[in-house]
């Protein structure tokens, strides 16, 4: 059961409307379209979740604060006795890891998403412990691309290719939970901790007179110059 569903952001929603009135930096544009893909690769993985049958509470995209450090979780979902916290990536092309290094297949290295989830791992295990909340947390780095390849993931670590998430999702179907008011409990500590106003945005300053007016499309951002009343 989805409690808390997926939207895009507020950052996203204006960086989208201010790519189509002016023109932003190439900074700008690439920061713009990450968002946007990354958000198409949580929506992915919400679809997967969807098929979800056994008795679970699934929190998307929660922002939560821990020791002055905020963190971002893209999916939690809580079972009977552990919660799952996913992390996940649209990643396109061919990436490796060469020890604690991720690498693409040229050899340029990019942020190691692996750390990332081990960083949200840990606040995630503090604001637990802090609400007196006993419940381990099972950590799942996923990639939703079908256009992704890796090589040399660890072993030991959890790590779910595009190639592997239907029998995952058939893996968690075949347990069996029943979930109580505990759980309930939990889930509303999480809606209620969850922080709305992200202070990671980077929206660029803009001016009003900056912006190109009129109405445009919202599918190709293409300015509508006639409106053509059919009767």
């Amino acid at each position: 059961m989805f409690l808390k569903e997926r939207y895009e952001s507020e950052e996203l929603k204006v960086l989208k409307a201010l790519n189509t009135r002016m023109v932003l930096s190439e900074k700008e544009k690439q920061y713009y379209l990450n968002l946007q893909k990354g958000f198409e690769g949580e929506v992915m993985f919400d679809g997967y979740l969807q098929q979800i049958t056994m008795q679970s509470y699934i929190l998307n995209d929660l922002l939560l604060e821990q020791n002055h450090s905020h963190f971002q979780i893209d999916s939690l979902m809580i079972i009977q006795r552990l919660s799952y916290l996913f992390e996940v990536k649209n990643f396109e092309g061919e990436y490796y890891f060469e020890g604690d290094t991720f690498k693409t297949i040229n050899g340029n290295e990019v942020k190691n998403p692996l750390l990332q989830l081990d960083r949200n791992v840990s606040l995630l295990r503090q604001f637990f412990n802090s609400s007196g909340i006993k419940i381990p947390i099972e950590p799942y780095l996923v990639f939703v691309n079908p256009e992704f390849t890796l090589y040399h993931a660890p072993l030991n670590r959890k790590i779910i290719l595009p190639t592997n998430l239907n029998r995952f999702i058939h893996q968690l179907n075949n347990q069996q939970t029943t979930l109580n008011h505990q759980h309930v409990r939990l889930s509303e500590k999480l809606l209620a901790s969850h922080i709305t106003k992200s202070p990671f945005s980077k929206v660029p300053h803009f001016e009003y007179s900056q912006l190109r007016k009129g109405v445009f499309c919202q599918k190709c951002g293409t300015g509508m110059e006639n409106i053509i009343h059919i009767y």
